[in-house]
């Protein structure tokens, strides 16, 4: 979930590329809808977007069907503090755009989950 569609577009394409099936949300609202009625293999999302954002959809997934469902963060804000926080929440990475290229993350959650 990232509310920069050409960034989330670019993952889903890598993604799509290493076998991985995908769904896009652009907004923390439509992605909690979504973690509440569909079980996902990987989860990645922004910390900051619409509606709801990287931290607080972290803690629902806490009571949705994708409680054990590893789950990333990608952002391009944050900081030591912000990553703290997802990983006490459960979060198995955290990664900046700035920082990241796109490659990486890809090849860090295949080798983490493996490809659907």
């Amino acid at each position: 979930m990232d509310d920069d569609k050409v960034l989330a577009n670019a993952l889903n394409m890598k993604f799509k590329n290493r076998g991985f099936a995908t769904n896009v949300c652009y907004d923390g609202e439509v992605c909690s809808m979504l973690m509440q009625k569909e079980r996902f293999d990987v989860m990645l999302f922004d910390l900051q977007v619409p509606k709801k954002d990287g931290l607080t959809l972290l803690q629902e997934k806490s009571t949705s069907p994708n409680v054990d469902t590893p789950t990333y963060i990608i952002t391009g804000i944050g900081g030591d503090e912000a990553f703290s926080r997802a990983r006490e929440l459960g979060a198995k990475a955290c990664f900046m755009k700035t920082h990241t290229p796109l490659s990486t993350v890809v090849e860090t959650i295949q080798q983490a989950v493996g490809a659907a």
